[in-house]
């Protein structure tokens, strides 16, 4: 897979310290137990692996796409991609688990990029981090 790197548009949100910040459709509402499970849908490309989230990536479940992604890796996967776009809700601890990764990849680990997700996903990244220091490609 090229990767081919984008930058995304941004709104903007008033941030709070503390507590992971709540950005998406849920953000303003309390959430619904009647919502669909999270899952982790996994798909293998020719060059990389395509890691999709969906549902609420938050702290409950951040742990869960963490270590899918470590199986990953230590099946010996090159190229990782987490593909944000199958997520309705997203804290703090999904950007937090994307820095970690790129992190990571520069120093020894599989390479690793981003498909954007939504507005209000993505407004999880404008608000505590520059979108540019994270390798972002187009889905």
């Amino acid at each position: 897979m090229h990767f081919e790197h984008q930058s995304p548009s941004y709104g903007s949100v008033p941030a709070s310290k503390g507590e992971p910040l709540p950005v998406g459709p849920s953000a303003s509402s309390p959430r619904s137990s009647g919502q669909a499970a999270f899952r982790i849908d996994v798909r293998h490309e020719h060059d990389a692996v395509r890691v999709t989230p969906v549902g609420e990536m938050d702290l409950a479940t951040v742990s869960q796409v963490d270590a899918r992604l470590r199986t990953l890796r230590d099946a010996g996967t090159r190229r990782l991609v987490l593909d944000l776009r199958g997520l309705t809700f997203m804290d703090s601890t999904g950007l937090w688990l994307s820095r970690r990764w790129h992190h990571d990849a520069g120093h020894g680990g599989p390479e690793f990029a981003l498909v954007a997700g939504s507005p209000a996903v993505q407004r999880v990244f404008e608000m505590l981090v520059v979108p540019e220091e994270l390798p972002f490609v187009v889905g």
